[in-house]
């Protein structure tokens, strides 16, 4: 049978629009047979679109009746999408024990601090950004970009997540202001390292198609240079759409799908029986086990 799957989903308790079972509602008329809630987990500071500390046990206790309630349709999987700071935060592997997780998405969305004290939101808007840049790098976006891939990296060395989420996120802001040439050397070099880690921890990479149906990137996250690295690597991927709205489940499924074939994927990763297996895919969906 084929169909999708999605384990990067935002709802109503962080940054997403509507109710955990609206978005499940959907993914059964879409025809996904696997859907995974991955919330902003909770951080030490205020931000428009973190999960509120009181929200998590809510968030935990209304998946885990879902999941009995839709056994029969669709499974469900509990997860977090947890922000990394490497001084500053509660270990990936903590949470995952702490809340009964079925996976986890390591993500990398704040870099530093403003003049203000606050943490550098490195893909809000483009003026925020901007500051960012001017404030603490001095508009260095190299040493910007470096900071950026050494958390990165230093949360796949010591803290590993299930799966790595959208590791060049940060280029969202090239599609307004050229800020930086995606092919410079320096920057490619930065890309190698981390995929290099990637290999050896045996992380999940998701193929993230947010930027391209919110129109900020004409290719998913990442891009298509660095998923013909990650296929020489031969490291696992999984399709995910970030979805704020139950509409985005699957949006650009079906050309990231034949984009990933034409690079020479055969295979992405799914979540059975509380394991990550490798099926088929095609343009129309996966080959589900």
């Amino acid at each position: 049978m084929e169909s999708w799957t999605n384990y990067h989903n935002h709802s109503h308790y962080c940054d997403g629009v509507d109710t955990l079972e609206t978005h499940i509602l959907s993914a059964v008329e879409k025809g996904v047979l696997s859907l995974g809630f991955s919330s902003h987990n909770p951080v030490l500071f205020e931000n428009k679109w973190s999960m509120p500390q009181e929200k998590l046990p809510a968030y935990l206790s209304e998946l885990d009746a879902l999941k009995k309630k839709y056994e029969s349709q669709i499974s469900i999987h509990k997860g977090l999408e947890i922000d990394y700071f490497p001084d500053n935060s509660l270990p990936i592997q903590d949470w995952k024990k702490v809340a009964d997780l079925d996976y986890t998405i390591g993500s990398v969305h704040f870099v530093g601090g403003l003049e203000d004290g606050t943490p550098w939101e490195i893909d809000g808007t483009l003026s925020v950004f901007k500051k960012g840049l001017l404030e603490i790098y001095q508009n260095d976006i190299q040493k910007a970009l470096k900071d950026y891939y050494e958390i990165l990296y230093h949360m796949l060395e010591h803290d590993c997540p299930d799966i790595l989420g959208h590791f060049d996120k940060i280029k969202m802001h090239n599609c307004k202001e050229k800020f930086f040439d995606e092919t410079a050397r320096w920057y490619v070099k930065l890309i190698d390292e981390l995929l290099e880690q990637a290999k050896d921890k045996h992380v999940i990479i998701e193929v993230n198609t947010r930027g391209i149906y919110k129109k900020l990137t004409d290719e998913p996250y990442p891009g298509i240079p660095f998923l013909k690295k990650i296929k020489n690597l031969n490291i696992p991927i999984c399709l995910n759409s970030d979805a704020h709205h139950p509409k985005e489940i699957i949006l650009e499924y079906e050309n990231t799908a034949k984009l990933l074939k034409n690079i020479g994927f055969k295979e992405l990763m799914v979540l059975k029986n509380n394991s990550w297996q490798a099926v088929g895919f095609e343009e129309t969906g996966i080959f589900y086990l």
